[in-house]
């Protein structure tokens, strides 16, 4: 109706009528993201003796450190990265050409360095090269998404075999719902949270609020403890043996007296 609105004016009053039916809400599916064990287990998964094995080990180190979605990912360039300063951080260039910058760990920044020297040598490094790459006809080329699924679909199967909490199949958009749940869980407030995962607004953040089983479990343990600790299930004159002998003396006096 908003294409028709646009092709024919005569349309609009129709188009805005459409336009305020009400939507139908859809049950939100539940956010999928793995365990630190699950995450140490997958990392792990890449021979680095190999170029290809260090290749792919790094592109899934960065994308879990950074949060990043996978096309900016794979529109990383050389001059994306800055890891010279005290805070090394990698440029993003999000949805509608937004762009953030995202700090790096000091480990992430190092295991790039050791990347940039076997895949990009200093005398060869070019700042507007693609950081990840394939060589197709003497030529590189961007990395393709579908090879990035190939290579994670095989890691995943091989972890999975390893630690249970592993997905048999985990897919990017999973290392970033995972990410951004493990820096929740670790007390990044939401707020900061939305910008650092570049949501249009703090209700897409949410979904990691809601999500977090294991934090409302941990929370409803500690307060089963806090009112274990300060309420006893015992009568207080069980408690208090002074308390206890000087009721039962009066009890025993009032009969006396009667």
């Amino acid at each position: 109706m908003k294409y028709a609105r646009m092709a024919n004016p005569k349309l609009g009053y129709a188009s805005l009528e459409v336009q305020s039916i009400a939507k139908d809400m859809e049950d939100a599916e539940p956010v999928a993201f793995l365990s630190e064990k699950a995450v140490q287990c997958l990392l792990s998964q890449p021979g680095t003796t190999t170029k290809i094995g260090l290749r792919d080990s790094c592109f899934m180190v960065l994308m879990y450190d950074t949060a990043a979605r996978d096309c900016e990912m794979l529109s990383l360039r050389i001059n994306s990265l800055d890891l010279d300063r005290k805070c090394p951080t990698a440029r993003l260039e999000g949805k509608g050409n937004k762009v953030r910058y995202v700090p790096l760990m000091k480990k992430t920044a190092e295991y790039v360095r050791k990347y940039l020297e076997i895949f990009h040598p200093a005398p060869t490094r070019h700042a507007d090269d693609w950081l990840f790459y394939t060589v197709s006809h003497g030529r590189r080329h961007k990395i393709s998404d579908d090879n990035v699924a190939r290579f994670l679909a095989k890691y995943s199967k091989t972890a999975h075999a390893e630690c249970e909490e592993v997905f048999e199949k985990v897919t990017p958009h999973q290392f970033r719902h995972t990410r951004a749940m493990h820096l929740y869980r670790n007390g990044m407030p939401m707020q900061l949270l939305s910008e650092f995962m570049e949501h249009a607004s703090l209700a897409s953040t949410q979904i990691y609020a809601y999500a977090d089983t294991e934090m409302k479990r941990l929370a409803m343990e500690k307060s089963n403890q806090t009112m274990e600790e300060n309420i006893s299930t015992k009568p207080a004159w069980q408690t208090d043996e002074d308390k206890y002998l000087r009721i039962n003396n009066l009890f025993q006096f009032i009969i006396f007296m009667k």
